[in-house]
């Protein structure tokens, strides 16, 4: 039998309480640590940000490229093809006219092929609003301003490519008389086709800054993403198609831009809208595309009334990338079908 004194008695309760006040502590050094350390890296964040501001030039226009002013901004756009029905390229999230520039030449042998840059992305003026009716209007004014309107007796098939579909959905909505028909590429023109909403927590600076500069100068950051969206049948992100894709983000303006553009409401059309369109419309999407799934396929083929759901095989988000000679061909029926209905009258559509 083990005899305790008193000594041992008060030794016992005061390492009882000596205990929890270790703990607290323990967790308060733990927490000055993070404080001391988020500090650290604010102000980190913050210097590269000062120091580290982009400076790339806007290239100038290509041997297809042009621009042309649209209300409040300079709309830069490339063409492809001098003759034939008129279809009017519209690109997606962070995407430019570059993302066209494998089908362009191909549907130029039948088309005349217009593809411009949304305000707030590529080489167009990055100037708010960023937000759909803005964007609608700025493609009403492109079609005005190179005479590819009704009154110049041409009505485009538009092609809307992830939320470009949301931008093309609303002006066959709001003027159903300019348009032979839209084709959603890829996008299901709502808000949940133009993004995951998810990122709105991103944006908090200097760290959205920060990250957003590294990543475009580590291209190992872009390749991920790039072989995640585009697939393993795209080319390597290397050369003339990194470029394509980084510059127009590394351009005065575009970084405030793509903060607004994020920070706001992802665009696009409720179905309800949708079901309003009245001219003949074409779903597009690549096989292994997460983004649009063949049930959201469907489901948006059913609001607009589209006839024709057309699969690209070996492609995901980018088909016109991954599978240029599918997708043009892909691209060429869907076109004439829907300008074939337009012709035939309302009840076609």
């Amino acid at each position: 039998m083990r005899c305790v004194g008193a000594s041992g008695h008060k030794a016992e309760r005061s390492s009882a309480r000596s205990r929890p006040h270790r703990l607290r502590m323990a967790l308060q050094w733990l927490l000055l640590g993070l404080v001391a350390l988020i500090a650290l890296l604010t102000a980190a964040a913050a210097l590269y940000d000062a120091t580290s501001r982009p400076s790339v030039a806007v290239p100038p226009p290509d041997a297809h490229g042009h621009e042309v002013q649209t209300g409040d901004v300079r709309t830069r756009y490339e063409q492809w093809g001098r003759h034939g029905p008129v279809l009017v390229m519209i690109p997606g999230f962070v995407e430019s006219s570059f993302v066209w520039r494998r089908v362009g030449p191909m549907l130029g042998r039948r088309f005349r092929v217009y593809a411009l840059d949304v305000r707030g992305f590529g080489y167009t003026t990055h100037r708010a609003p960023y937000t759909l009716d803005a964007d609608t209007a700025q493609l009403a004014a492109f079609l005005t301003a190179l005479h590819l309107d009704a009154a110049h007796g041409s009505r485009p098939v538009l092609v809307g490519h992830s939320s470009g579909a949301a931008i093309a959905a609303n002006l066959a909505r709001q003027r159903p008389g300019a348009v032979a028909g839209v084709v959603f590429a890829d996008g299901d023109g709502t808000s949940a086709g133009a993004g995951p909403g998810w990122v709105h927590g991103l944006i908090v600076d200097p760290y959205f800054t920060a990250v957003l500069r590294l990543a475009l100068r580590h291209p190992i950051v872009i390749r991920a993403v790039w072989n995640s969206v585009c697939g393993p049948y795209c080319p390597p992100l290397t050369g003339t198609e990194l470029d394509g894709w980084r510059r127009p983000l590394e351009v005065p303006g575009a970084e405030g831009a793509l903060k607004a553009i994020v920070e706001a409401p992802l665009i696009g059309l409720s179905p309800r809208e949708l079901a309003t369109i009245r001219v003949p419309a074409a779903v597009l999407r690549g096989a292994g595309d997460p983004a649009l799934t063949a049930s959201q396929a469907r489901s948006i083929a059913g609001w607009v009334r589209a006839r024709e759901i057309v699969t690209v095989p070996r492609a995901r988000h980018l088909p016109m990338i991954s599978n240029p000679h599918r997708f043009a061909a892909d691209m060429t029926a869907i076109a004439r079908s829907l300008a074939g209905r337009t012709a035939a009258g309302p009840s076609a559509a």
